[in-house]
């Protein structure tokens, strides 16, 4: 944040690409998620709910609180806690085949944005206690059931356990 503030290099220019060119307005404070209840990655997805949306959608969680850490404004606040709670409170399932690593590789981002909005210099004060539960919940009872055995019984390429490890 410092080197930014003093438009230093190369964290000036690492951060103007966060903010210019992040597809899809991820690191947008309009960002509009697009939660769904079902989601996964690989054969045996639930239809019309690729992992991509998901994947998307904690992306610019964790992008809108970096933005919020960087330049201290809480329309950047507002984006990620709009994106952990919209998805909190709408996924119920990660499935298919490559479910372990959907949840693996995709749960760290939200906990990320969610430990940033809530703890970063005393977390935002619109990111409510109630909102963090919601936020637990998902994480304990949708994204854990799918990680907690590493990848087994499944055979599974090598780097399944390590992305179950969020």
């Amino acid at each position: 944040k410092g080197h930014i503030e003093q438009g230093e290099e190369p964290w000036m220019s690492d951060y103007l690409r966060l903010k210019n060119t992040v597809p899809n307005n991820m690191a947008g404070s309009d960002y509009e998620p697009q939660p769904l209840a079902a989601t996964g990655r690989g054969e045996n997805t639930p239809a019309g709910h690729e992992i991509a949306t998901f994947e998307q959608g904690g992306n610019a969680a964790y992008f809108n609180a970096l933005q919020w850490v960087i330049t201290g404004d809480d329309a950047y606040a507002e984006a990620a806690v709009r994106t952990l709670n919209a998805w909190a409170s709408e996924l119920q399932i990660v499935d298919g085949r490559d479910r372990i690593l959907g949840a693996g590789i995709n749960g760290y981002r939200y906990i990320n944005a969610a430990e940033i909005i809530r703890y970063y210099h005393g977390g935002y004060s619109g990111y409510s206690d109630a909102d963090f539960a919601m936020f637990q919940d998902m994480c304990l009872n949708v994204l854990y059931p799918v990680i907690e055995d590493l990848g087994a019984p499944m055979y599974a390429n090598g780097n399944w356990d390590t992305g179950a490890l969020i």
